[in-house]
């Protein structure tokens, strides 16, 4: 098994990082879509406290995975018709820049309230900033535009490997291993 990525595949890396990701994305969407249903009180603050804890314990990992994508690149793609080839790369590079808006203002949303990031009550990163009730609400508003247009991405991207799976490509072998 190789950890790298091929001219043609994916290395366990980019496989580990792609997958957990998809997890990680899943459960902090779940999350925020359920505690921005909920009315302010305990229930929703609990909810909020663990999307931004994981949040937080997540940022490292996909600020790498976003970079590791970008300086490794992608394996040459399977053949398909020149415009589909242009909408799946276009889609891979909207995904990641999704991602790279998602864990840049998720913080900030809390900081621009002059609030510290609490962790699991294991430990707070104090806020940079003192309270900006303007930029709140904008990256409020960029971090859900963000998260849902994420989703449908992704929705696209699964469709995606369900024709190439039907077609019988090989594509679907590249990310599973």
């Amino acid at each position: 098994m190789n950890a790298l990525d091929g001219d043609d595949r994916y290395g366990t890396v980019s496989r580990f990082n792609h997958w957990l990701g998809a997890a990680a994305v899943f459960a902090m969407f779940a999350i925020g879509l359920y505690f921005s249903g909920l009315p302010r009180g305990d229930a929703r603050s609990f909810w909020f406290g663990l999307h931004v804890s994981l949040g937080v314990l997540l940022f490292l990992f996909l600020f790498f995975r976003v970079c590791w994508r970008f300086m490794r690149g992608f394996p040459r793609a399977v053949e398909q018709h020149p415009t589909l080839q242009r909408l799946t790369a276009a889609a891979h590079r909207l995904m990641l820049l999704a991602l790279v808006l998602l864990i840049l203002t998720g913080p900030f949303i809390v900081w621009t309230l002059a609030r510290p990031l609490e962790v699991f009550d294991w430990f707070a990163l104090p806020s940079p900033l003192p309270k900006r009730q303007g930029l709140h609400e904008i990256l409020e508003t960029v971090h859900v535009t963000a998260a849902y247009t994420l989703i449908g991405l992704v929705a696209v991207h699964v469709l995606g490997a369900l024709r190439h799976a039907m077609k019988g490509d090989g594509t679907l072998r590249r990310m599973w291993g």
